[in-house]
């Protein structure tokens, strides 16, 4: 079904696919993840749709630095979650599939056969508002009337279509995210705030909407709040946006939290140049500040003693080896385990995400690897990337409370309040006391738990 007829020889059963998958260390993480994209695929097409949809997902993840088979994939994941009524569901990967059209442009190089392609089409149509589809020359034939009417609208005459059509389909957020995107062109940053939270009312995981709150509440120096939606923001749009990152460091370093210094190294030039910037450099002291000196100039943080994990068990117990669902196994990985924690105890949680994900790219079936890019993820933050390690890591085991307890605080920051607690009352008989438990203790159960 994907492109040419596979020969006779070429049909492997499941059974032999799974064998080889575990009988070749070889293999490359991108052969893993696309087999999970075909597997994906294939389950829809028998109409086994609960499979598609977690095959799928699990494909999309590890796709994130291949365009073209993230956009099937989200095409594919888009109909299967349709098939199974997840309508919230299906509008947040459409939203997503056009984010990577919008920075990639591969629609045209994805394979998808006819009929499928019909019907993503249409169902793309159905959910994604024309004007934003009309952006995009490979999309925007699929309805050129209504956008090429609203493009040549006034400002004014805009938003009032644009409102029109947010009323005619209040489930649809693509207009109130229309809205706001419009009302940053034109930096009214009041209006940005009140429409982008109306589209993340109804799609909460929406980067667009998130990314242009987050701007807008930066803007109106609203620094805590903008904190909230930059930290929530996923690692794959900092990639993607690098100059968004000196709105962050700025923002925290006016609310006065030391989770600035960690993005020190990631400012460019340009960003340097900034007068916010440059303000921002000197609260953090004089190590950070001296950019145009020679011995100042691309200045790191100083060094620091390696300290302990946030998150410290009460007890030695190491995490078990055998392998758990899904094919992540525990294996040797002493250096980069090693190496990110140094990192984290250096508060560098970002560059230690980014560590571990290289490393699970060519080792997909490594839970330590994902223990720790889970641990590193909900240290800085990222709480969209973290959230998608916890159903490849479940269930957890004896020994593995630290994880545990991440594990409960991306729930809780991505809205599953119920299996955070869940989660949150494992763990913390097997943990010492810290800030960092303390604090979430009493936000998830709301008393410190002793």
């Amino acid at each position: 079904m994907f492109g040419q007829p596979l020969k006779p020889a070429q049909k492997l059963s499941l059974t032999a696919v799974i064998i080889m998958t575990l009988a070749v260390p070889s293999l490359h993480a991108e052969d893993f993840y696309e087999q999970q994209l075909r597997l994906g695929a294939q389950a829809f097409r028998a109409k086994r749709i609960t499979q598609a949809v977690d095959e799928l997902r699990i494909a999309n993840f590890g796709l994130l630095d291949r365009p073209v088979l993230l956009s099937e994939g989200l095409a594919r994941l888009s109909l299967a979650q349709f098939a199974a009524g997840r309508l919230e569901s299906v509008v947040q990967t459409l939203n997503r599939f056009v984010d990577v059209e919008e920075q990639f442009k591969v629609y045209p190089s994805v394979r998808l056969e006819e009929a499928v392609k019909g019907d993503f089409e249409r169902l793309l149509l159905k959910t994604v508002a024309p004007e934003r589809l009309a952006a995009l020359p490979s999309l925007a034939a699929l309805s050129p009337s209504r956008a090429q009417q609203y493009s040549q609208l006034s400002p004014r005459e805009r938003r009032k279509a644009y409102e029109a059509e947010a009323r005619k389909s209040p489930s649809n957020p693509s207009w109130s995210l229309a809205i706001a995107r419009d009302a940053a062109s034109q930096k009214t940053w009041a209006d940005v705030v009140k429409y982008a939270s109306r589209a993340l009312d109804l799609d909460k995981d929406n980067t667009e909407a998130l990314s242009l709150r987050a701007k807008a509440r930066f803007e109106r120096r609203e620094y805590a709040k903008a904190n909230v939606d930059f930290g929530s923001l996923p690692g794959d749009f900092w990639a993607a946006h690098p100059e968004a990152i000196a709105d962050r460091f700025v923002a925290l370093a006016e609310a006065g939290s030391p989770a600035a210094a960690a993005l020190r190294d990631q400012l460019t030039p340009d960003a340097m140049a900034r007068p916010d910037v440059a303000g921002a450099l000197k609260k953090l002291g004089p190590v950070y500040s001296n950019v145009g000196s020679e011995s100042g100039a691309g200045a790191g943080p100083p060094p620091t003693a390696s300290a302990p994990s946030p998150v410290a068990p009460e007890t030695t117990t190491a995490a078990p080896t055998e392998p758990v669902a899904r094919g992540s196994f525990t294996g040797p990985a002493a250096d980069t385990v090693s190496q990110s924690k140094q990192l984290i105890s250096e508060g560098k949680a970002v560059a230690a995400q980014k560590m571990l994900y290289s490393a699970i790219k060519r080792n997909p079936n490594r839970r330590d690897l994902r223990l720790g890019f889970l641990e590193a993820s909900s240290l800085a933050s990222d709480w969209r990337s973290a959230a998608a390690q916890v159903p490849l890591l479940e269930p957890f085991r004896v020994g593995e409370e630290p994880y545990m307890f991440y594990a409960a605080v991306v729930l809780f920051e991505t809205g599953k309040e119920d299996q955070a607690r869940e989660y949150l009352n494992r763990a913390l008989p097997k943990l010492a006391s810290s800030p960092l438990v303390d604090r979430y203790s009493r936000r998830i159960l709301g008393s410190v738990q002793q």
